[in-house]
């Protein structure tokens, strides 16, 4: 493998510590720019929004989640069209973490 350009990165801390960071510090530009990243590299530009909400919306279901029942937007966190239904998060954490509650 040949050197890699100067602003190329080949190491980078794990996601969930960025998460973690973003989460402690409220830093809602890095976290919209988080979920930015997540468009795909087809996105026309303009369309990045649109592309990152679809991929995490087809996330969610494929996490078990009907669609709805979270709602991601690309705003600040305040933002009135962020919502979720307190048993769609319950299903999600469930399901990422692999612990389940008790019925």
């Amino acid at each position: 493998m040949g050197a890699l350009p100067r602003w190329v990165s080949a190491f980078s801390i794990p996601l969930s510590q960025v998460v973690r960071e973003i989460n402690k510090t409220n830093d809602n530009l890095a976290a919209c720019n988080l979920l930015l990243s997540l468009a795909p590299a087809s996105a026309l530009p303009g369309q990045e929004r649109q592309g990152a909400k679809s991929r995490v919306q087809a996330w969610l279901i494929s996490q078990g989640l009907i669609a709805g029942d979270i709602h991601v937007d690309l705003r600040s966190g305040q933002s009135r069209e962020e919502r979720g239904k307190p048993r769609a998060m319950v299903q999600l954490l469930e399901r990422v973490s692999g612990v389940m509650t008790p019925a």
